[in-house]
């Protein structure tokens, strides 16, 4: 009891206040709620017997014309209180939510962040210094990085690393007030990892739990939080890039999206809710709605999607497609990615990135295709033409860009297992999707998408005898979706397989790329991160993908059954 404090400013008058009893942990959290309604609305004083309960309860230091008076609980004199002056400022050092927090640069800590919830949910970059907030982190579960290490160098990096990856507390505040309102008040969070190594390459992803008070109702909020990893110099750019696009997507082109539905009497986007961002040098966050409160949950990367969990992402992904043509008739003068001009930002046209290190990235990634052909028997062609691809892999990659009418739309980009999510029924069927990571989004045909899908996620048998459903369940969905919104059909189901059969070489790269991540274990999945020399990471990599298919069949499986498909196709010259 001892170890909290509340300290009162004098500023305003307060009538006299008697003694009370111990205030038990909830009523001190609903008063601590009404004190920052009170400040928040500019109110000056709050009445008496709200505050004397809780002030002859706790250990309180009142500060009036320089002085200050210290009285222990239940022996405060009424006279002493009467007719002083207050602002309501908060500092509960032992409270959860200030656990890390303590004296004057606590308090100066919660002030920057309180400052800046009304850009925050706003969606506005907040520039709140993370040197300042980094005391306000509630407690986070996380392992212990600096144990066993020896070096001083190695902790102070580790150090750093953590706090760059740190949730803090006014992200989650952020979060509340654009999810509740400003009535809302946090009272306690905590963060907690998600997922494991293997599940995400880009973003540190987190579970916030956050306690709040609505109306002097206690209430539990959990949000999922994305916040970027540190990259060496190799990917660093590429990592910035994903994250604005994603921050866009959501707060400029994802409104006019679901205008664009809701005027064509259609349901918005199957995405989740956007709450908060924040950028700090370094540190860059998202905080997005928590599906799995909603009861979805992600599929077996290893296994990828069966027929009906296909169906329903190729339905949503057309729904997507179809919702930028719509948004494009609407503004007819203005192409899409002249209007949102990050969509024209991808990985070989960034000026930041030097298009020499997605060369390496690219090829580096069918070396390792060449790696598990090699070590196949009965598949000495494809090796060689991989080998041979790999030079100029890049330069397919920009062919494949390239768009032609009528395909030329917003594209996820990113379609692999890890980014979607599901619901099902009591009988344990997949009947709802959501879609998630828009960070590589781009203006370019839905073939690309479809051809990292069938790759990525989809296994060989499947995709064999399942392709021509596939298209037409896709077309379907689009027609309906831009049908609804006054347009007629823009292709033929045998118009948009000839498409995608046209986009077959980017499937190729995608395979290549996709396939050796979505069958490894976890404890071999490639530390990105960590990349300095990009042609000796590759050259590695591809030693170790060839190693382990010993170890995992699946990854044998997997590619040649790609290999198959390309050689009935007559890509292999």
């Amino acid at each position: 009891m001892f170890g909290q404090t509340l300290t009162l400013r004098c500023v305003s008058s307060l009538s006299a206040v008697s003694a009370a009893g111990v205030l038990p942990s909830r009523s001190i959290k609903r008063f601590i709620a009404r004190l920052i309604r009170a400040r928040r609305a500019g109110t000056r004083s709050l009445s008496s017997g709200s505050l004397a309960g809780f002030i002859a309860s706790r250990w309180v230091e009142i500060r009036t014309l320089g002085e200050t008076h210290e009285h222990a609980p239940v022996t405060v004199p009424p006279p002493l209180l009467a007719c002083f002056t207050v602002k309501m400022d908060i500092q509960l050092p032992c409270d959860p939510i200030n656990i890390r927090g303590q004296g004057e640069q606590e308090k100066r800590n919660q002030e920057v962040c309180d400052n800046k919830k009304q850009e925050e949910h706003k969606n506005k970059d907040d520039k709140c210094n993370r040197t300042k907030c980094q005391t306000s982190v509630a407690t986070e579960e996380k392992p212990d990085r600096e144990q066993g290490q020896e070096e001083k160098e190695g902790k102070e990096e580790e150090t750093q690393e953590s706090d760059v990856l740190n949730v803090l507390e006014c992200d989650v505040r952020g979060a509340v007030i654009a999810d509740k309102g400003e009535g809302a008040v946090l009272t306690s969070w905590t963060a907690e990892y998600l997922g494991k190594k293997g599940d995400n390459y880009l973003s540190c992803v987190k579970r916030v739990k956050a306690q709040v008070m609505i109306e002097e109702c206690e209430e539990q909020l959990t949000y999922v939080a994305k916040v970027k990893m540190l990259f060496s110099d190799t990917y660093k750019e590429f990592s910035n890039m994903s994250f604005f696009k994603e921050h866009e997507f959501y707060t400029k082109l994802l409104p006019e999206l679901n205008s664009v539905l809701a005027e064509a009497g259609l349901d918005p986007l199957r995405i989740p809710k956007f709450y908060h961002y924040s950028k700090c040098e370094e540190r860059e966050i998202l905080i997005l709605e928590d599906l799995t409160a909603r009861g979805f949950r992600m599929a077996d990367r290893k296994k990828g999607l069966d027929f009906a969990h296909a169906v329903l992402v190729l339905q949503e992904l057309a729904r997507i497609h179809a919702s930028s043509v719509l948004l494009q008739r609407k503004h007819s003068v203005e192409e899409l990615r002249v209007r949102h001009k990050f969509l024209a930002l991808d990985w070989t046209n960034n000026s930041k990135i030097p298009r020499e290190d997605m060369a390496v990235a690219i090829s580096g990634d069918l070396l390792a295709a060449t790696a598990i052909a090699e070590n196949s028997k009965g598949y000495e062609d494809m090796a060689r033409w991989l080998r041979e691809l790999g030079p100029r892999g890049v330069d397919v990659f920009d062919e494949q860009l390239e768009t032609r009418p009528p395909f030329a739309m917003l594209g996820h980009g990113d379609c692999w297992t890890n980014n979607f999510v599901f619901r099902y029924d009591d009988g344990g069927h997949p009947v709802e999707v959501m879609l998630l990571d828009l960070q590589l989004c781009r203006q370019g045909s839905p073939a690309l998408d479809l051809q990292t899908l069938m790759y990525s996620s989809i296994n060989g048998a499947l995709r064999r005898n399942s392709l021509p459903h596939f298209l037409q369940t896709y077309t379907s969905s689009f027609d309906a979706t831009v049908e609804a919104g006054g347009i007629p059909p823009l292709f033929t189901v045998e118009e948009l397989t000839e498409e995608y059969n046209a986009r077959s070489m980017y499937g190729v790269l995608m395979a290549s790329m996709y396939i050796p991540l979505m069958v490894v274990d976890s404890e071999d999945a490639p530390d990105f991160t960590k990349v300095d020399d990009e042609k000796e990471f590759y050259a590695d990599r591809a030693e170790e993908v060839a190693r382990s298919m010993d170890d995992n069949p699946l990854l044998r499986e997997t590619m040649c059954s790609a290999f198959d498909e390309w050689i009935d196709m007559g890509l292999i010259s």
